[in-house]
């Protein structure tokens, strides 16, 4: 299966919002839209992600084809792929 994305919501992102706010500040009004979110393709090297993530200082980078989520790589990951190979 297969899911649109429309955005993405980080720890930092959650920060922002005060802790009294939490229970009805909607997640549409804290994320990050698409356009301001770093995406990968299923095609792109993991050294490039993982450069990428660290240029712009980030941990995850959700995996998109054709408009459609399809997966979620982490730096931790990636990291320890790299290490086992």
């Amino acid at each position: 299966m297969h899911y649109i994305l429309a955005g993405l919501i980080t720890l930092s992102d959650i920060a922002r919002v005060e802790r009294e706010r939490w229970s009805y500040t909607p997640v549409g009004h804290v994320m990050r839209l698409l356009e301001q979110v770093s995406t990968a393709t299923p095609e792109q090297p993991l050294q490039g992600v993982l450069q990428m993530m660290g240029t712009q200082d980030i941990n995850q980078v959700p995996v998109v084809q054709d408009g459609r989520l399809v997966g979620l790589l982490s730096r931790e990951s990636i990291i320890r792929y790299l290490q086992v190979r």
